[in-house]
């Protein structure tokens, strides 16, 4: 079992702008990496963030009933960057590939 780490920005709190970046977010996890079973994903998102549950739009979205999930939102800090989901995805793979879109690459320096 590993971990592999991840997150998005969003433009907006829309269901729409949400559900874009989160699936946005997964297939390209899925694509940089070689996972055979998917235990639970762990999801957190700024304050601002209140339009959709990730974990909602990805159960939906992959058809994952099985897999485990939870959204927690982040605490607060100073100069803490809006509009983010991150995610930590329990796995089987014989890769570990984080994946950080849309100017997230950042938050990892």
């Amino acid at each position: 079992m590993i971990t592999i780490r991840g997150a998005t920005k969003v433009e907006s709190n829309t269901k729409k702008e949400i559900k874009k970046r989160v699936v946005e977010l997964i297939d390209e996890i899925l694509k940089k990496n070689e996972i055979t079973k998917i235990e639970a994903i762990l999801f957190s998102v700024t304050p601002d963030i209140t339009a959709v549950n990730p974990s909602t739009v990805v159960r939906i979205h992959y058809k994952w009933n099985e897999v485990s999930f939870m959204t927690f939102q982040e605490a607060v800090f100073e100069n803490s960057e809006r509009s983010i989901v991150r995610v930590l995805i329990f796995c089987e793979s014989i890769t570990k590939n984080y994946v950080y879109l849309n100017g997230t690459d950042k938050l990892r320096k």
